[in-house]
């Protein structure tokens, strides 16, 4: 697995209406990305593979994490639909995606830490694909969203769904949450927090440190100066780092093309030097530190996922299940 599933919570500074609107669908007890492991149940004997593990206890498995999203999916659209809105679908649900594709947006993520990874994608876009290219690219704006759908969706008709949002959102979360021990909001906080800590103590831990100095070694025989990759990024991208995750701001609205000159030397060195292997070293012993110390909140982490998929596969009936779709290249 790469370092980049276990990136905390990121959001994009200044979003729309549309924008809201799309967050607001998954925003909402949203498991992190797949990892390609299945770990045992409990939290015991996880000293080759600490940093799966953890995310299996914050995520839940994939089996989980797929069975949970087509129950809210179904759930949602039904809600709607008694609300007056059938169809809305197309304003929060993703499209359906082939394989090829999803392997594509892996490939083209984007560390809100450390930055860019790919040279073909920083040549283009720089360090603005900070825009999750994985994120839906909806074809309508706001003004052709229906009025009263996002207060139908998440309570609120203001530009933020919150902490704990209401409408068809707040009854998902009350379904879903019963009897876990957390509140939405403090799950989210919860995991949020575990994935800094992670981060925050790998980053003084020597196979970061060591790495950042290749790196730097590396930039600068391309007569480009900076101490870490992560100086760079934020040359050009603001980050905030908040108790919910990261917050990204752009400070231009396009790439520059110095930006773009920097971005692509930046993802050349970190693949030259094996940046990324050292991070996922750093990163799976910040990991396996916090087995150690925080052992049983994992296991009340662990536990509370597997309520929550077992009251998602208790929320929907058979004719509330979303049809299939073809997927999307």
């Amino acid at each position: 697995m790469h370092v980049r599933a276990i990136r905390a919570t990121s959001r994009l500074v200044g979003a729309g209406l549309t924008a809201v609107l799309l967050a607001g669908l998954w925003g909402c007890a949203t498991a992190a990305p797949e990892v390609n492991s299945s770990p045992p149940e409990g939290l015991a004997g996880t000293r080759l593979m600490a940093l799966e593990q953890v995310e299996t206890a914050l995520s839940g498995s994939q089996a989980d994490q797929r069975l949970v999203e087509r129950a809210r999916l179904a759930f949602i659209a039904d809600c709607m639909a008694k609300s007056g809105f059938p169809g809305a679908e197309r304003y929060y649900a993703p499209p359906p995606m082939s394989e090829p594709r999803k392997a594509r947006l892996e490939r083209s993520q984007l560390d809100l830490w450390w930055g860019v990874s790919l040279p073909d994608s920083a040549a283009r876009f720089g360090y603005h694909e900070v825009q999750d290219p994985a994120s839906p690219r909806p074809k309508f704006t706001d003004d052709d969203v229906p009025p009263g759908l996002q207060e139908a969706l998440t309570g609120s008709s203001g530009d933020s769904t919150g902490d704990s949002p209401g409408g068809c959102l707040g009854e998902w979360n009350a379904i879903v949450y019963d009897d876990v021990g957390f509140t939405p909001a403090e799950f989210e906080a919860t995991v949020a927090e575990i994935r800094l800590e992670i981060e925050e103590v790998s980053h003084g831990l020597d196979a970061t440190t060591q790495a950042t100095e290749r790196w730097s070694e590396c930039m600068a025989e391309n007569r480009i100066t900076f101490t870490d990759p992560h100086v760079a990024f934020t040359q050009f991208v603001g980050i905030e780092v908040t108790p919910q995750g990261y917050e990204a701001s752009f400070k231009t609205v396009e790439p520059t093309d110095e930006e773009k000159h920097i971005a692509t030397a930046d993802a050349q060195c970190k693949l030259s030097v094996g940046f990324w292997d050292a991070i996922d070293q750093a990163e799976n012993e910040a990991a396996r530190q916090l087995v150690e110390s925080s052992g049983d909140k994992l296991e009340d982490l662990r536990k509370a996922n597997k309520k929550i998929a077992q009251n998602a596969s208790e929320s929907t009936t058979p004719t509330q299940q979303p049809e299939s779709t073809t997927p999307t290249e």
